[in-house]
């Protein structure tokens, strides 16, 4: 038998082990990652403003959306937005000053041909103003219904993703 002068558990087989059981056990954790992520059915563009309401609803969605991928950004990212490349597109914005905010006023006009894609959410100090172009959702904003909002948001989009189906 050839001994080339290692004993039995010797530290550097036990490197050898250690190093050949991390390659493994990364390239399989990466596989998981890769089927989680094709798991993801739809792709939504969710654009809001920051509040702890909007986090929390946004929260809420992540948590109960299991086939839909999120890209959760700032308003002001709806100026560069190719509505096209989108399965949905949720807004969820303030009233400001007896209006929406212009990024959002900007946005749907200029997607009215694709509004069934298109879920907004709009709150308020009174809970009923929206825009006339766009079937919005509006309430105030009280972070116990947070909840809420978001079901009535996930029934939205899987209108949203049957139509496209």
């Amino acid at each position: 038998m050839y001994n080339c002068g290692h004993k039995k558990g010797s530290p550097t087989v036990l490197l050898l082990v250690f190093i050949t059981s991390f390659f493994l056990n990364s390239m399989y954790a990466q596989e998981l990652v890769n089927t989680a992520k094709d798991k993801k059915t739809y792709k939504v563009f969710l654009s809001k403003q920051d509040s702890d309401f909007k986090n929390e609803v946004v929260e809420e969605l992540k948590l109960n959306s299991d086939d839909i991928n999120f890209k959760v950004t700032e308003l002001s990212a709806l100026k560069d937005l190719k509505i096209e490349e989108w399965d949905a597109i949720v807004i969820l914005h303030s009233w400001e000053f007896l209006s929406p905010p212009r990024v959002v006023k900007r946005f749907i006009r200029a997607n009215t041909s694709n509004k069934k894609k298109i879920v907004v959410l709009t709150t308020s100090s009174d809970g009923d103003a929206k825009m006339d172009e766009v079937d919005a959702i509006t309430g105030e904003s009280e972070l116990v219904d947070a909840y809420e909002y978001a079901y009535i948001i996930t029934e939205r989009l899987n209108k949203v993703f049957a139509r496209a189906n």
